[in-house]
């Protein structure tokens, strides 16, 4: 589970490769994605990359995480997208 300030954002599955995303409706999404991708950001560590392929169900392409994930350093592959732990600034 993923947790910012009490709230629960998301909960990344046992392989580490699906996310389910806890978004309420009258909320920012952005005010939600961002904290989410940075705590999937920093689970990524050097010889435990992490390759998330599902978001709520759907290809992560395709889910409104997507871009926040790129902009976290993540690169889309063709499983789904990947961050290998280092981020080069």
């Amino acid at each position: 589970m993923i947790i910012r300030d009490g709230d629960l954002l998301g909960y990344l599955g046992r392989t580490r490769q699906t996310v389910t995303t806890f978004a309420a409706e009258s909320v920012n999404h952005d005010t939600r994605m961002r904290p989410l991708a940075k705590a999937l950001r920093t689970m990524a560590v050097p010889g435990r990359s992490m390759l998330i392929a599902k978001v709520d169900g759907i290809a992560t392409a395709d889910s409104p995480l997507a871009t926040v994930l790129i902009e976290e350093g993540f690169m889309r592959t063709t499983k789904g997208f990947l961050h290998k732990g280092n981020r080069i600034e």
